[in-house]
């Protein structure tokens, strides 16, 4: 197992180093925090809220290899788990990426909203699948002209972008003043057929971070290349964990 890993400086407004968010334990990548509500503002809107809605506690029972579990018993990790480690891999990237974005594009936001966006892109890149996965997509969605991408972009809009408008901070700091996160900027970074359609008013740096959660170095595939090595028993998982 991952040596354990949290937040390493206070959140500011917090009172305690751990206060506003809580750990998930990851067997890859240690302990994954995501933002709770502060005990003093108990109808703070948080990446829990996320967590929480029926939308992303269904893929704890989508497995994220399919059948491959019939062939090698231990892959059976789901579509939840491999969601929140690409949350965790991909807030990573925007804190490495954020001073050179900054530094191209001054009209970048705070490091936290960004880093923040990332992390739900890559949380909620997987909430439209159905039973089976992608064999869902090619064998049923396929024949009304859909994707597991378009149904994401549906549930993300319609179902959860309330909460994702009210969120303020990541799990390391708050949004500067008069921040907030578009639910369309997140349909955008995680709906491959729109790449080449960039809807009116895309902010720059938006458009920027597109390409991240796209090829074989995004968060999804390098979380999902680590998991399915070491859950089908190969030590190689281990060894290339980006954790």
């Amino acid at each position: 197992m991952g040596t354990p890993r949290g937040p390493k400086r206070p959140v500011p407004n917090a009172r305690t180093p751990y206060e506003g968010t809580a750990l998930l334990g990851d067997p890859l990548h240690g302990y994954i925090p995501f933002t709770v509500p502060y005990p003093w503002n108990p109808r703070e809107r948080t990446e829990k809220d996320l967590l929480d809605s029926p939308w992303m506690q269904r893929l704890r029972y989508i497995y994220q290899l399919q059948s491959a579990r019939w062939v090698y018993p231990s892959a059976e990790h789901s579509r939840f788990v491999h969601s929140l480690g690409a949350m965790w891999v991909a807030g990573k990237f925007a804190r490495h990426l954020y001073p050179s974005l900054k530094a191209t594009l001054p009209e970048t936001p705070s490091e936290a909203c960004v880093e923040e966006l990332l992390r739900l892109a890559a949380l909620l890149h997987d909430i439209g699948h159905g039973p089976f996965g992608h064999f869902f997509d090619d064998n049923y969605l396929e024949q009304y002209g859909l994707t597991h991408e378009r149904v994401g972009r549906e549930i993300i809009l319609k179902a959860l972008g309330g909460v994702i408008r009210r969120i303020r901070r990541s799990p390391h700091a708050p949004f500067a003043p008069g921040e907030g996160i578009d639910p369309r900027w997140i349909t955008f970074l995680i709906n491959k057929t729109d790449a080449e359609q960039v809807p009116a008013g895309m902010p720059r740096w938006v458009r920027f971070l597109q390409p991240l959660l796209g090829g074989s170095t995004r968060p999804t595939t390098s979380t999902m290349s680590c998991a399915t090595l070491t859950c089908a028993g190969s030590p190689s998982g281990r060894w290339i964990s980006t954790g």
